[in-house]
């Protein structure tokens, strides 16, 4: 990551209007998101659209994900996307990487059998680029345990040049693993 990276905070809550536009109209028209994210990863990390658009788009995605709305959640990843699990959740029994939107379906899935009361929030973003490092906070209880867990949940986003859409996401239980493994967040 060479760029200098532009960090956003993100507020607490997303812009009701637009993400509940986009949830209703992305779905249906596949093209569109598509589009978003090529202009959008065409324009400047320090672009206000762009820090707003990419804030919007993880809110909707995190929230789209805990409800386990594939259509929705899968619609920024590349067909040939993959998603890196950390060793802690290895240790659960899920896989090490998830490959293709059947991939990430299945990850989905796992999610949702290993927690319930899933929520993630984004809380900044730092933009390199062609990387996007999104800070989110976790908040879940153990489906099996029923051991409640709050924890940062720091993600490295790489997009796919051609169209913009994700092609890569590594997953990481902190923010000391995520710099440990030279994820640059500040």
């Amino acid at each position: 990551m060479s760029v200098q990276p532009v960090r956003t905070a993100l507020p607490r809550e997303p812009a009701p209007r637009l993400g509940r536009l986009y949830a209703r109209v992305a779905p249906q028209t596949p093209l569109l998101p598509r589009a978003l994210l090529r202009v959008v990863n065409g324009l400047s990390p320090a672009s206000r659209l762009r820090r707003t658009a990419l804030g919007q788009i993880a809110f909707t995605n995190y929230d789209a994900w805990c409800r386990e709305d594939a259509a929705l959640a899968l619609l920024p990843y590349h067909p040939r996307a993959a998603i890196h699990v950390p060793p802690e959740l290895t240790m659960l029994g899920f896989d090490s990487a998830y490959v293709g939107h059947d991939g990430l379906r299945d990850y989905m899935r796992q999610w949702a059998e290993t927690w319930c009361e899933l929520s993630i929030t984004p809380t900044a973003l730092f933009d390199h680029g062609s990387e996007l490092v999104v800070l989110a906070v976790m908040r879940a209880r153990g489906r099996d345990s029923g051991v409640q867990t709050t924890t940062d949940l720091p993600q490295l986003i790489r997009f796919a040049p051609a169209d913009g859409r994700v092609i890569e996401q590594r997953v990481f239980m902190s923010t000391e693993t995520a710099t440990a493994a030279g994820v640059d967040l500040f």
